[in-house]
């Protein structure tokens, strides 16, 4: 578990390639945001997960109130744009339930294109962001779409 929970604050599964295919394979995070009570840092950034993992997620996440900083960055290689849009919405609206006051979010490197931007749209109008500080979006395919988001139209 090296590398997992380094505080009672923050959970860090960075950089470790883990496949989170179903629930089962997600066993290990999940615990890990359960037994983290003052949950005020994710990191999930590279590794790989799938619609039933964000699902599962989604519902710990949900009763983590404190957080304040989502790293979900280079989370979704390989996945299709359905697949990425569905496990953003769960853990988008999970966030949005529990109250939580988001400061930073990493989404970069997810080929969110459109349908990220619209379940992002959501995230970020909501009161969960109203202290956002930091949104890092590189390299995720938004085209003319990102630019328009980028200039408010």
């Amino acid at each position: 578990r090296a590398n997992t929970v380094t505080n009672m604050s923050r959970v860090d599964f960075s950089g470790r390639s883990i496949k989170w295919n179903n629930t089962n394979d997600a066993y290990e995070l999940l615990e890990a945001i359960k037994d983290c009570e003052n949950l005020q840092e994710i990191n999930l950034s590279g590794n790989v997960m799938s619609v039933e993992a964000a699902i599962s997620v989604s519902s710990a996440l949900e009763q983590k109130s404190s957080i304040k900083k989502v790293y979900l960055n280079d989370l979704f290689t390989g996945k299709s744009m359905d697949v990425i849009d569905s496990s953003l919405k769960c853990i988008f609206l999970a966030i949005i339930a529990s109250g939580a006051e988001i400061e930073e979010i990493n989404l970069s490197d997810n080929a969110l294109g459109h349908k990220g931007v619209e379940a992002l749209s959501r995230l970020i109008k909501s009161p969960s962001c109203h202290s956002l500080r930091s949104l890092i979006l590189n390299n995720n395919g938004f085209g003319l779409i990102g630019a328009l988001v980028k200039h408010g139209n």
